[in-house]
């Protein structure tokens, strides 16, 4: 009987701790660094305020070209997230990000003219 309990605690802890782990994009994140071909990009004024929102079937993205305060916005795009890619459209334009979550963290990683740029947010609560 006594090992029949602990496993149902065992079972109970797993499912506690799958809950904890929300790994879902589901909300506001706040840009904390940027990394360009694995060196630091010291973030301008501007990109310190850069946000990304996700909802259940859309994002908007609130950013900055690199190094400068020229807005690059846009809103209520429909995305999906599949094998670790963060995958939408704009204007006919496919676009396939890497895409991670975990916790309060979030990493998006894109290649653009051979850079390599990592970008990592965190979890904004109000």
């Amino acid at each position: 009987m006594r090992k029949i309990t602990l496993f149902f605690c065992f079972l109970f802890l797993i499912a506690c701790l799958k809950k904890d782990n929300d790994d879902s994009p589901i909300g506001t994140w706040k840009l904390n660094s940027i990394m360009i071909n694995c060196a630091q990009h010291i973030l301008s004024e501007c990109e310190k305020e850069e946000k990304i929102v996700f909802i259940e079937k859309t994002f908007s993205s609130y950013a900055y070209k690199l190094g400068t305060c020229e807005k690059e916005f846009i809103e209520n795009i429909p995305y999906e997230i599949s094998n670790k890619k963060l995958n939408f459209s704009i204007l006919g334009n496919k676009f396939s990000f890497g895409f991670r979550v975990f916790r309060d963290s979030m990493t998006i990683t894109a290649i653009k003219n051979r850079d390599t740029i990592v970008k990592h947010y965190f979890k904004q609560y109000n």
